[in-house]
C-alpha cells in the first residue's frame, strides 16, 4: 500500500476536541469515532479497514493483519525480511502504531494524562497542541543537521524510532512504548549468506511481487543506479528508465544513451519551471516530509508527482551510506566534522562555523551539545570513534536522509532501494562498509576502491553494464580490476579532459545556480528580524542557506491552520498526470 496521511486523537481537553470537529469537515475521512471515549482516527486513504500502512522494499513476505496483531500482543517484530512495514491501526479496544526497521516512515506522538495524539505528520500533532519549536532541536539541527533520537522539531512531540511501537488501550487510557531497535548490533553481526546470494534473493522476491507491474528506475549517471539496473535486468523485470534534468546536461545524454543501448524506454522530466514555483513546492513538500526536505532537493516534490506506475527503484545515497564514505555538508555538518575529524572542542567548532551567531546563543548551544552528546563525539579515526560514527550513520541516514524522498515517493508508488536491505548491507559491512572503513571527505566521491561491492554485483549480473563508464570517468571493470594507483590518476585525467572539452556539466541533474537563486530570493522575501538575528549575515554557502531556509519554512508552516495543512497533505499526495 502507498503512504497516506493519518491522525489519531484521544483526549479530554476541550480545545483539542473542538479541533477534531474542524477536522471532520476537511478532506480527511473520519475512519473511527467513539464519542464516549472522545477518540477519533482520521485518514487520507479510502478503504474499509481503519489503518494506515506503508511498505518499502515490498517482498510480499508479510501480513499487515499479522503485524498489527503482533504489536497488539507486544510480541517481537518479525525478523529476516527486507519488507519495511510501517502502520497505524485502531479498533474498538486499542490503538497501535509501529515504525519500520529503519524508522524511515515516521510516526510522531504527543502524550500526557489527558491526551494521546499520533500521526505520521508532526505538524498536525504540533498544531493540535500549539507546540513551539524546541531550542534543543534547533541546537541539534545546527550541529548535526537534524534533531537527534526521538526528538521532533517541537516541544513535547516525539518521534517513534526504529522498529518501535506505541500501544494505547482506549478504555483504560493505558499507554506504552516498546524499545527501539539497535541497528548497530543488528547490522554488524556475521552475515549468513554472501553478497551475491543476498542481492540475488532480494531481486528474485521483488521480481515475483512485481510480475506484470509497471516498474520504473530512477537512473542517474552514477554507480548506484547502474548497480540497481543490473539486478533488474538479471531478473527480467520489465523496467522503464526515468530521470530529470535539462537537455544540455551531460547526465541527460548519458542516461539516454545507456537506456537506448539496453533497449529501454526512457523519460526525462525538465523542471525548468522550478524557479517560478520554488516556494510553493518547498512549503508543500516540507509539510509532507515533516520539515526534513533539503531546499536543494525541492525538485523531487514535482518529480515523484509526475511518475505514473506501480513501483520505483532508487539507488540514491546508496554507496555513501553503505561504505561510510560521507561527504561533509551531505549528511555530516561542518560542526560535527570539526569535532570528530579535526579534534576541535565543541564550543570551538561552533565558533568556527557559527561565529556570526550571538554569543549567548552559541554558549547555550555549546553547553547543550557537550552535556547531551559529548560522549558520542570521539575522534573518528579511533576505534571508539569509528563505532560511534557508524552508530550515528545507521540511525541518522535512513531515518532522516532517506525519509523525505521516500515520503514523497511512497504517496504514489511502491519504493524499492536495495541499498537498504539488511541482508545485503551485512555482507558489504563485513569487508567494505561503514564499520571497517569510513571517512569524512571534502572531496567526495573519494577512492575508487570503494566501488568494489558494486563492481562485483554488476559484473555478476550484467556484463554490458560492467564495461560502461561512470560519471566519475571510470568503468566498473577498471575500478575492480586495476590497482588504485592507476585508476585514480586515470579518473582525474579523464575528468579534466571532459571539463575542458565539454559544455556545462551538472552532477545531480539540477542546475545549482537556479536552486541557489530561488533559495536566496525566498530568504529575502520571508526572513524576519528574528530569523536574521539568529542566522543573519551575508547569504553565502549552501549549508547556511539550507539551514536558514528550513528554519523560516518551519515557522511559516506553523502559521497554517489545520484545514490548510490537511488540504496541502491531500493535494500533494495525489498523482499528477505527466
Amino acid at each position: 500500500m502507498f503512504g497516506s496521511p493519518y491522525l489519531f486523537v484521544s483526549s479530554t481537553e476541550e480545545r483539542i476536541l473542538e479541533a477534531c470537529k474542524v477536522l471532520q469537515s476537511t478532506e480527511f475521512e473520519t475512519r473511527y469515532a467513539d464519542a464516549r471515549s472522545n477518540t477519533y482516527f482520521f485518514a487520507g486513504m479510502k478503504g474499509t479497514i481503519p489503518f494506515y500502512s506503508s511498505v518499502i522494499n515490498d517482498q510480499g513476505d508479510y501480513s499487515i493483519q499479522d503485524e498489527v496483531q503482533r504489536a497488539f500482543d507486544a510480541r517481537p517484530a518479525s525478523a529476516g525480511t527486507d519488507s519495511f512495514v510501517s502502520f497505524a491501526h485502531v479498533d474498538g479496544n486499542k490503538f497501535v502504531a509501529k515504525t519500520d526497521f529503519w524508522g524511515i516512515q515516521h510516526h510522531y506522538f504527543y502524550h500526557n494524562e489527558r491526551t494521546l495524539i499520533c500521526s505520521n505528520n508532526c505538524f498536525l500533532v504540533a498544531r493540535l497542541v500549539d507546540a513551539r519549536i524546541a531550542d534543543d532541536s534547533m541546537f541539534e539541527y545546527l550541529f548535526f543537521l537534524s534533531p537527534v533520537g526521538d526528538k521532533s522539531w517541537f516541544e513535547g512531540v516525539r518521534l517513534l524510532e526504529r522498529n518501535q511501537a506505541v500501544a494505547y488501550d482506549i478504555a483504560s487510557r493505558r499507554f506504552s512504548v516498546t524499545d527501539k531497535a539497535d541497528l548497530y548490533e543488528e547490522l554488524t553481526r556475521k552475515p549468513s549468506v554472501g553478497l551475491l546470494d543476498a542481492v540475488s534473493g532480494f531481486y528474485a522476491k521483488a521480481a515475483s511481487v512485481l510480475q506484470g507491474k509497471k516498474v520504473q528506475l530512477s537512473l542517474s549517471g552514477g554507480s548506484d543506479s547502474r548497480t540497481v539496473l543490473s539486478g533488474l535486468l538479471k531478473y527480467g523485470v520489465d523496467v522503464r528508465v526515468v530521470s530529470f534534468g535539462g537537455e544540455d546536461f551531460l547526465e541527460t545524454g548519458a542516461i539516454r544513451a545507456l537506456a537506448k543501448a539496453r533497449g529501454l524506454n526512457s523519460t526525462i522530466y525538465d523542471f525548468a519551471e522550478l524557479l517560478s514555483n520554488w516556494s510553493e513546492t518547498f512549503h508543500s513538500a516540507s509539510l509532507v516530509t515533516n520539515g526534513l526536505l533539503n531546499p536543494f532537493r525541492v525538485h523531487y516534490g514535482n518529480y515523484y508527482r509526475v511518475l505514473d506506475g506501480d513501483a520505483l527503484f532508487e539507488g540514491f545515497t546508496g554507496s555513501e551510506f553503505v561504505k561510510g564514505e560521507i561527504a561533509v555538508g551531505g549528511v555530516t555538518s561542518e560542526c560535527h566534522a570539526d569535532v570528530i575529524r579535526n579534534r576541535m572542542d565543541v564550543k570551538q567548532a561552533i565558533g568556527h562555523t557559527y561565529g556570526f551567531l550571538p554569543e549567548t546563543f552559541r554558549s547555550r548551544m555549546g553547553e547543550y551539545i557537550v552535556e547531551t552528546h559529548g560522549g558520542a563525539l570521539p575522534p573518528v579515526e579511533s576505534p571508539a570513534g569509528k563505532e560511534e560514527f557508524a552508530r550515528r550513520m545507521f540511525e541518522f541516514v535512513p531515518t532522516r536522509v532517506f525519509n523525505p524522498l521516500h515520503a514523497l515517493g511512497s504517496a504514489h508508488l511502491k519504493i524499492y532501494n536495495p541499498f537498504l536491505s539488511p541482508r545485503i548491507l551485512r555482507t558489504v559491512f563485513e569487508s567494505y562498509g561503514i564499520v571497517n572503513y569510513n571517512s569524512l571527505r571534502m572531496d567526495f566521491p573519494g577512492p575508487v576502491k570503494s566501488l568494489v561491492p558494486e563492481c562485483l554485483i554488476v559484473k555478476q549480473f550484467d556484463d554490458r553494464l560492467y564495461g560502461t563508464r561512470l560519471d566519475r570517468q571510470v568503468s566498473f571493470k577498471e575500478a575492480l580490476e586495476l590497482p588504485l594507483f592507476i585508476v585514480d590518476p586515470l579518473r582525474r585525467s579523464r575528468e579534466l579532459k571532459k571539463r575542458l572539452t565539454a559544455g556545462r556539466r551538472h552532477h545531480g541533474q539540477v542546475d545549482i545556480a537556479i536552486i541557489n537563486a530561488a533559495a536566496e530570493r525566498y530568504l529575502r522575501e520571508n526572513e524576519t528580524p528574528m530569523d536574521y538575528s539568529v542566522l543573519g549575515g551575508k547569504i553565502e554557502g549552501t549549508q547556511l542557506l539550507k539551514k536558514r531556509c528550513n528554519l523560516i519554512c518551519l515557522r511559516k508552516l506553523m502559521t497554517w491552520d489545520l484545514t490548510t495543512m490537511v488540504g496541502i497533505l491531500m493535494k500533494t499526495g495525489r498523482r499528477r498526470q505527466p
